[in-house]
């Protein structure tokens, strides 16, 4: 599937990856899905990681994508969205416009590392999230073997 919703750290923060081409379908789908995340998190603030890193593009229309994901972004408990490893510049610019239309707290960094320590800087109230980060690693390769 061209998105996977998951936890990234159970309860306080969602990881989204996108890869291929995305239809408005499957911004709805990857919105509703985190939406659910959100309503089920009795944290403050759930925040979401976006990895662009195999994205390819996503539909150019800003009307659709709006209508498709705007009440999720009325969640009280939505925290930030950092989106990182976005290598098109249009896919970038798409970003950003999207997310000051609808006024999230939003940020594109460069790698996944740049992103979890962006969340730490602006939560204090989050664990360290670079160990996270490198036990999903370690747990990912043992699947590969």
């Amino acid at each position: 599937m061209p998105v996977d919703v998951e936890w990234f750290l159970e309860n306080r923060v969602v990881l989204v990856h996108f890869r291929g081409v995305i239809s408005i379908e499957e911004i709805v789908i990857a919105a509703s899905q985190t939406n659910a995340y959100v309503e089920k998190c009795d944290a403050p603030l759930l925040h979401t990681l976006h990895d662009a890193a195999e994205l390819k593009q996503l539909p150019h229309n800003l009307k659709a994508i709006r209508d498709a994901t705007q009440d999720g972004f009325k969640q009280p408990k939505l925290g930030w969205i950092v989106a990182y490893d976005v290598h098109d510049k249009m896919i970038g610019f798409l970003g950003n416009v999207t997310m000051q239309l609808f006024r999230v707290r939003y940020r594109v960094v460069n790698t996944e590392t740049d992103a979890i320590d962006f969340l730490n800087l602006v939560d204090s109230t989050l664990p360290p999230l670079r160990p996270v980060a490198e036990q999903r690693f370690h747990q990912s390769q043992q699947l590969k073997l």
